[in-house]
């Protein structure tokens, strides 16, 4: 039996799958990290009454300041910060590499202004406050996740990279933290899965 389909839902069709095949990777990242009892690297407060949101420190890199920011977003947005800082801890380092280093390491100061950005909505001299709490003390899951926020919220951060790399003063340094997070992307692409587990 022969069946027409349109070529508008097709259409549709294609462009749902990639969010689907990255979300859903990053849903296992998540999953991996609540199984692993992985702690959570950004200070937060979370309350189950208000599920979808999570408020985030941001405070300035210098301790002589005591400016403290909470900014509310949403809970999958903060997970995707986590998940992606655990992916990319090993590889940050307070000090560029050497310009003949074949794996550059990725500026802490880089990445954080990144995902402050990611927050804010404009560049800052905040940072995300570190913290060291349990991931399932607060959060047992994400109650509403989405494949295409997900996936979005991907995109939004490489364009933070490019943008930064293509206007900032450390162009480079920008360059390969859009190229830690294009590998990511890559990972899931063709495994499915962003941790080797």
């Amino acid at each position: 039996m022969l069946v027409l389909v349109s070529p508008i839902l097709v259409a549709q069709m294609l462009e749902i799958q990639p969010y689907h095949l990255i979300g859903q990777s990053l849903r296992r990242a998540l999953q991996y990290l609540f199984d692993q009892s992985k702690p959570f690297y950004f200070h937060h407060s979370y309350s189950s009454d208000k599920s979808d949101y999570i408020t985030v420190s941001l405070g300035p890199t210098s301790t002589a300041k005591r400016l403290l920011l909470k900014r509310q977003i949403s809970l999958l947005d903060y997970f995707l910060l986590e998940i992606l800082h655990h992916y990319i801890y090993e590889a940050l380092s307070k000090t560029r590499s050497p310009i003949t280093a074949s794996k550059p390491l990725l500026v802490e100061s880089v990445w954080y202004h990144i995902l402050t950005r990611f927050i804010l909505g404009e560049c800052s001299p905040l940072v995300l406050i570190a913290t060291n709490s349990n991931t399932n003390s607060t959060i047992k899951n994400c109650p509403t996740w989405s494949d295409e926020q997900a996936c979005k919220a991907l995109q939004r951060l490489l364009e933070i990279s490019v943008q930064c790399a293509e206007h900032g003063t450390d162009s480079i340094d920008y360059a390969h933290a859009n190229e830690y997070l294009v590998l990511a992307l890559q990972q899931m692409a063709t495994t499915g899965s962003l941790y080797s587990i």
